[in-house]
């Protein structure tokens, strides 16, 4: 018989099983789409947690600006600031390409020197001339109209040994913050000099004036054209001293005035930083490039970080000297962080998806083997009636290709015409390797179980004379080592990554490991269970419960309780293990909540310290209890490093922290000290872990002297700790008894931060308090915290792919159960048919099921739940959770019971339903045919 004529009849037998047919062929068009759906939603999750990531920042961190401190003018021609356009164009383009590629827009401002107010001088005050032509578009005037140039011109009278000068009277606007506070209104004239507190133009004998034509408001101070600046959209103070301050003011000028002021500032006033000979005033001219968040890709980070180093080679990042542009911007800080945040998110990531992975491999053979077995009769019938092993492998194999190629090609498709990022995007590489591995796998599998399948009246391998195949011994045995070598590895593995900080990227060991050992454990756990079944199939039999010890015999030969117990342990392995991971997220966004609140709130002062009135107003307001802390920088000892000191009132936030998830952890010695302290006794101090390393670290006992407020006083070392709330984990910090440093040393320490406790519907009531008070100070609410961490786009993104990997898992599952209970409910009709002519009735037909495979349900949900626990353990700290969440504080493990309690009622449900379908296609053959063919 030709080969040709073989593949004609195979592929017309497949006609007549259309139903078996199309169930695998659409099981691989399935697996092929999600397994090359998934690169392409991992990009553009990465993408859009980039961007979102990117947009929550500043706009003047996340852009570009560059500064130049020189003199340029384009005074003959008609726009005079052309030249310093031009000179933007020229730092632009010096950009590297990526770089420049997500530059949406420029804006140039220039700024004057400061200069003092001389007249009027209602309040002591400096002002900056700002040239910025764009902003007039931004803003709104409530009175006088927009400036122009020069009108007239005006004499700055002498000043000490600055004689008078005469200048043009420029044109100006002022904010109507700015003009209130100043004292004056429109058609007023400022006479300016040099601010004496600048060091080089102070002596420039020179000067200038404004005359105010325009009050404005501007129309949205939130807009990103302000780039976060408040120079034109409000005053500010400019303190010296506490004796001296100054309102520090922008007026806003027209571009046709900027040619009379370079010319009025053309004056020698003495050497620049490069001491090069300044022939005028120093001009700021700001570049403002606008990085378009929407621009961004995750796959770019790298090259971006590259651009912009490179481009701080060439321009630096401070330094500020004339002649020479200087770029300032946190975004490559900001890159860096995202880049390594994402790099953890892709291990969990990696590790998760690792489980559907291979449950999915497991239903994909399973069904594969489900559609062979349908094929092996006819497969044999061929080979009987001559056809040799070359014509049966090629008919198979032109089977497989029909089946396979089409779906592989409409996976392809599909996920082609997914809309995700820009319609242009090309297909990740990673997408059509997916595709082509998974129908690599099926080629396989539909070939391989045909061909390699014994005669349809084969015993099963499990009771071919009791021999062992060797060969799989082996293989067992290996798989077995391995998975044991790669925990050993793993336990080094993950120490290195919990002393790096959490940050860690996907190791293909790590990735490997729990498939590895699940599959070691599965293995394992087949080759031991027949011996306690067998002694329960013993025990039962002595009984009269005869289906029950047939079960058991039936289990003892792990036909396709084999592939279940390995399916069911995956998914209750992959269940466990998801459920813990985000449990650790949840549970991480209020164990940093409560560390960097310290308090349900905390109410801090934006500079200098809180009202004394604060602490009663906050009670009055709703607060529960109240806290004050003093926070400042010393010294610890003469050498010692910059350590931060937190002075808190220790007994009144023991209190407050009673029955709250606070780890303060204070010692007796700061809480209920035992006596109170005379002055000049030394005060006792809490340290961090920090400064008691190193061969010059404190130790308890240590007596360091510090300088607070002016003051040196002497401390004594009582306790270490690793974290306090509100410090920096791992920083040098001090903690010390407000009240006894002010009794030890005669302080006067007012509070700088209040911690508060207070329920979350006294927070409006606490905003309004913070608002009324002259003082500017910032309100933090732990719920607030923990809001923001859980909705970081990285956190949500892990959890959302937690939450798929395991619907995946959980769907692959149930196919491969029911796969798995049918080819065992197909082996097993002709037995039950016979023993139904021996009385056995529906209902004990149904115990011989559940007896059966109930014992290997029970194993799996318990092994799983321990290897799931187990593998989380060892993993935690190489899978980067703490680099997902951005902090480096020890969240504990917790058995989430919801979350098992769902699981195991899946795998119940999951295996009772397909026992229930095995029990029915056990029933379904005429028992006389049955005693026809026999059982053998």
């Amino acid at each position: 018989m030709s080969g040709f004529r073989l593949v004609l009849l195979f592929l017309r037998r497949a006609r007549h099983e259309v139903g078996p047919s199309l169930a695998l062929a659409g099981l691989v068009l399935i697996t092929a789409f999600l397994f090359a759906l998934g690169p392409r939603l991992l990009t553009a999750t990465a993408d859009d947690a980039l961007r979102t990531t990117v947009t929550g920042y500043a706009v003047s961190d996340r852009s570009v600006e560059l500064v130049e401190q020189t003199r340029i003018c384009a005074c003959d021609q008609a726009d005079p600031l052309a030249d310093a356009e031009a000179e933007g164009d020229r730092l632009q383009a010096m950009l590297p390409g990526h770089l420049r590629s997500t530059i949406a827009d420029r804006v140039m401002a220039i700024d004057s020197t400061r200069w003092s107010v001389v007249e009027p001088q209602h309040v002591p005050a400096v002002l900056t001339i700002r040239w910025e032509p764009r902003a007039l578009d931004h803003i709104t005037f409530v009175a006088g109209r927009a400036p122009a140039g020069t009108t007239k011109t005006a004499t700055i009278p002498s000043a000490g040994q600055l004689p008078a000068f005469t200048t043009p009277v420029m044109e100006a606007a002022l904010v109507d913050e700015s003009a209130e506070g100043l004292g004056v209104g429109v058609g007023d004239t400022l006479l300016l000099r040099p601010d004496p507190r600048d060091p080089l133009p102070r002596a420039a004998p020179v000067g200038t004036a404004v005359e105010i034509v325009g009050i404005y408001r501007i129309s949205n101070p939130d807009d990103p054209f302000w780039f976060d600046e408040a120079a034109l959209v409000h005053p500010t103070q400019r303190v010296y001293s506490s004796n001296v301050q100054f309102l520090d003011l922008f007026a806003l000028a027209a571009p046709a005035a900027y040619a009379p002021y370079y010319t009025t500032s053309a004056t020698s006033v003495g050497r620049s930083f490069n001491q090069a000979p300044l022939e005028g005033l120093p001009i700021h001219y700001r570049w403002r490039l606008f990085v378009d968040p929407a621009r961004l890709r995750a796959s770019d980070v790298g090259q971006l970080q590259l651009d912009l180093r490179r481009l701080q080679s060439t321009l630096p990042a401070s330094g500020l000297s004339d002649g020479g542009a200087v770029i300032f911007s946190l975004l490559p800080t900001i890159l860096q962080r995202e880049d390594a945040a994402w790099q953890s998110a892709l291990a969990v990531v990696a590790v998760v998806a690792t489980g559907p992975a291979v449950i999915a491999g497991a239903a994909f053979g399973l069904v594969a083997l489900l559609a062979a077995r349908r094929r092996r009769a006819t497969a044999w019938f061929w080979r009987v009636r001559g056809a040799s092993w070359l014509q049966l492998a090629i008919a198979t194999a032109a089977e497989a290709v029909l089946l396979v190629a089409p779906a592989a090609v409409i996976a392809v498709v599909l996920v082609g015409m997914v809309a995700l990022g820009s319609a242009s995007e090309p297909m990740p590489a990673a997408s059509v390797v997916a595709v082509a591995a998974v129908a690599g796998v099926a080629f396989g599998l539909i070939g391989g179980t045909v061909v390699r399948l014994p005669p349809p009246d084969a015993p099963p391998a499990g009771a071919r004379g009791g021999r062992v195949d060797r060969r799989r011994l082996v293989l067992e045995a290996g798989l077995l080592g391995v998975a044991v070598a790669a925990v050993a590895l793993l336990r080094e593995r993950t120490v290195n990554a919990a002393g790096g900080g959490g940050t860690v990227g996907i190791d293909p060991l790590l990735v490997a490991a729990p498939a590895l050992a699940g599959i070691a454990a599965g293995t394992v756990a087949r080759r031991i269970l027949p011996l306690p079944l067998s002694l329960a199939a013993r025990a039962a039999g002595s009984g009269r419960g005869l289906p029950v010890a047939l079960g058991l015999r039936r289990a003892t030969r792990l036909g396709g309780g084999g592939a279940l117990l390995l399916v069911l342990l995956a998914t209750v392995i992959v269940g466990t293990f998801s459920a813990l991971a985000l449990g650790q997220l949840d549970r991480a966004a209020d164990v940093i909540a409560w560390h960097d609140v310290g308090a349900p709130v905390r109410i801090r002062a934006n500079g200098g310290v809180l009202p004394p009135v604060i602490a009663d107003a906050a009670t009055k307001a709703g607060a529960d209890a109240v806290a004050p802390a003093y926070r400042t920088v010393v010294n610890a000892g003469a050498a010692g490093p910059r350590t931060d000191l937190l002075a808190i009132d220790a007994p009144a936030y023991a209190r407050l922290g009673s029955g709250l998830p606070l780890d303060a952890d204070l010692p007796p010695e700061l809480v209920t000290p035992a006596r109170k302290l005379a002055p000049g006794d030394p005060v006792p101090v809490v340290i961090s872990t920090a400064l008691a390393s190193g061969p010059n670290g404190l130790h308890v006992g240590s007596a360091p002297n510090v300088t607070i407020d002016g003051r040196q006083t002497a401390l004594r070392v009582v306790a270490v700790r690793d974290t306090f709330p509100t410090l920096d984990p791992g920083g040098a910090f001090m903690i010390g008894s407000m009240p006894e440093l002010n009794a030890s040393r005669s302080l006067l320490l007012q509070a700088t931060d209040l911690f508060v406790r207070a329920p979350d519907a006294a927070t409006p009531a606490l905003r309004a308090l913070a608002a009324s008070q002259a003082s500017p100070m910032t309100i933090t609410t732990r719920s607030e915290v923990a809001a923001t961490v859980r909705d970081s786009p990285i956190v949500r993104a892990v959890e959302a792919w937690v939450e798929v990997a395991a619907i995946a898992g959980a769907a692959y599952a149930a196919l491969a159960v029911l796969a798995a209970l049918t080819l065992a409910a197909g082996a097993r009709t002709a037995e039950t048919g016979i023993l139904r002519t021996f009385g056995l009735t529906r209902r004990q037909a149904v115990t011989l099921v559940v007896a059966e495979h109930g014992p290997i349900v029970g194993l799996a949900v318990v092994l799983g739940v321990a290897i799931g626990t187990i593998l989380f353990v060892a993993l935690r700290p190489g899978l980067g959770l703490t680099g997902v969440v951005g902090s480096p504080l020890e969240i504990p493990i917790a058995v989430e019971a919801p979350a098992l309690a769902l699981l195991l009622a899946y795998v119940v449900a999951l295996a009772a339903v397909g026992i229930a379908i095995g029990a029915a296609i056990e029933r379904r053959p005429a028992i006389a045919a049955i005693i026809r063919r026999g059982i053998g």
